[in-house]
């Protein structure tokens, strides 16, 4: 089994990258990124600390502004949007809390209405009227209407970025660039821990072959992604479908019909997972030599124990796919601003 150091692999990587940011600031040009941090969410202020102070050791600036998850959407959207018309910001992130430490806010809040009438009353900005009708009809309550709440709100949110700025690909409009293949050509990035996993599969294959790192997944290779996110699942699928390399893109229930099938993913060759399903995927789905990237949160989605001798590749949970997340994060401030010089 081959254990992937993110630790080790993004400390070989900052120095390149500060090489970099000195270039920028020898021209002029200062990098200063501004994260929105939602209080609550002991996981967000842990990885925002993290990002802030690998920012400062490659020389980029790190501002936090701090609010409630209980605060209006607009006193947020207000900020972001100043952030965007500053021109000493470079780069705006929006940590993105856990849904379920969002629910329980809004659930907590005597002044919050239910979830559901918050997604009705957010997404009414966005909709059309006979839209905003079926997405009302839709919420009726429950898990559903909670999830649909979460995402209206984190969308409302996202969208204020302004688009020059969006340095973890956040914006929807980035999202459908990257489904269109044309993000490079358009000046905006990848979400930072899809560009992550990218690098980590490409690191294993050069690892393996002892080739550079280049694009460096083979044609031939068959990926299956677990979790459909607009930061990791669906940017990574458009990306690797758009290199013509073979993905299958699916959630916990498309698993479970291959489980009963009695394929698992043995015709994986890579396997990433983001879930949030803690010990979802196990040795006896895989085959061997398959490689794992697990970015599982806040535990692993991978069962490692499970695996017992099984030949893998394999990023643990912490310390594999997040401390890359932070180096490509303030990769892509750079990339966003090296036009400038």
């Amino acid at each position: 089994m081959i254990i992937f150091d993110g630790i080790q692999y993004a400390h070989r990587q900052e120095p390149v990258l500060a090489v970099r940011v000195g270039a920028l600031r020898n021209r002029g040009v200062g990098l200063t990124i501004a994260a929105i941090l939602f209080a609550e969410d002991a996981g967000s202020r842990l990885y925002t600390r993290l990002k802030s102070e690998a920012a400062s050791r490659v020389g980029i600036g790190y501002q936090v502004h701090e609010f409630s998850l209980n605060d209006p959407v607009e006193l947020v959207q207000e900020t972001i949007e100043r952030l965007g018309r500053d021109p000493a910001i470079t780069g705006i992130i929006v940590q993105k809390p856990w849904r379920k430490t969002w629910i329980v806010s809004q659930q907590n809040n005597p002044n919050s209405s239910s979830v559901a009438a918050i997604a009705v009353q957010l997404s009414s900005s966005m909709l059309d009227s006979s839209s905003t009708r079926k997405y009302t009809q839709l919420i009726s309550g429950g898990e559903q209407s909670e999830k649909m709440a979460y995402a209206a709100w984190w969308s409302a949110l996202t969208s204020t970025i302004e688009l020059s700025k969006d340095v973890d690909g956040l914006h929807p409009e980035t999202l459908q660039s990257v489904q269109a293949g044309t993000w490079q050509e358009q000046g905006r990035v990848l979400p930072a821990t899809a560009q992550a996993v990218l690098n980590i599969v490409r690191h294993s294959y050069a690892e393996q072959s002892g080739e550079t790192e280049s694009y460096g997944i083979p044609q031939d290779t068959q990926v299956v992604i677990l979790g459909q996110s607009d930061i990791v699942g669906k940017p990574l699928y458009y990306e690797l479908k758009n290199k013509k390399i073979a993905v299958e893109m699916m959630g916990s229930k498309g698993l479970q019909e291959k489980i009963v099938a009695g394929v698992g993913l043995k015709h994986a060759d890579v396997v990433i997972t983001a879930t949030g399903h803690a010990n979802l995927i196990t040795g006896e789905l895989l085959k061997p030599g398959v490689r794992l990237i697990d970015v599982g949160e806040p535990q692993p989605d991978v069962d490692r124990e499970s695996l017992g001798e099984l030949p893998v590749f394999i990023t643990p949970v912490p310390g594999g796919v997040g401390p890359v997340t932070v180096v490509c994060l303030l990769e892509n401030c750079v990339n966003l601003n090296k036009e400038k010089i």
